[in-house]
């Protein structure tokens, strides 16, 4: 059975990386990696970037004792 620690510390981590995609895609740095004359794979960095930090925060999740 799961600690409820274990649990909170999940819902924690999982909540700052909600914030940290909300203020990636809906605050001034959107203007920053939108604009035209930026690199055309910046929006898809981006998305890697959030895709590996969840990969690592679930990975980090389950290996702990």
């Amino acid at each position: 059975m799961q600690d409820p620690w274990e649990r909170e510390r999940l819902t924690d981590h999982s909540l700052l990386l909600v914030l940290f995609i909300l203020l990636l895609f809906s605050s001034p740095f959107l203007a920053w990696w939108s604009e035209p004359n930026n690199l055309w794979y910046l929006p898809y960095l981006l998305w890697f970037m959030i895709i590996m930090l969840i990969a690592w925060v679930l990975g980090r999740h389950r290996n702990e004792p």
